[in-house]
């Protein structure tokens, strides 16, 4: 992907069933691409703020966004996902293994973050 956004310089990337955010925010920051305002936090994964609810039930929808408004990212990940189950029965541990989902990164300087009905 990094190859990818070196050789043609997208001012907007959007990456689908993404699980690696942490690796890929410090990785498309070193080309110049951002996924959050300058006061986002540090990435905490999301379910790790979450309540925890039964196996394959998605957490209540308010709660849901209040956390992903609160992170500061253009990342909303599936809660619970798959693919974190996957990481944790592979021995990965629970609150470091994230959920997948789609985020948007933009080239720094071309696009500026909003709040939430700006």
């Amino acid at each position: 992907v990094r190859e990818a956004v070196a050789a043609y310089s997208p001012d907007l990337i959007a990456v689908q069933e993404l699980d690696w955010l942490p690796e890929a925010i410090g990785g498309l920051a070193a080309l110049g691409y951002e996924c959050g305002g300058s006061g986002a936090p540090p990435y905490a994964p999301p379910h790790t703020q979450l309540k925890p609810t039964p196996a394959d039930e998605p957490p209540p929808l308010a709660s849901y966004l209040a956390v992903l408004e609160a992170s500061g990212r253009a990342f909303a990940p599936k809660v619970p996902s798959v693919c974190r189950q996957l990481k944790v029965a592979a021995g990965e541990a629970s609150d470091a293994a994230c959920d997948d989902g789609i985020c948007l990164f933009w080239k720094s300087g071309a696009w500026e973050a909003a709040a939430p009905g700006e």
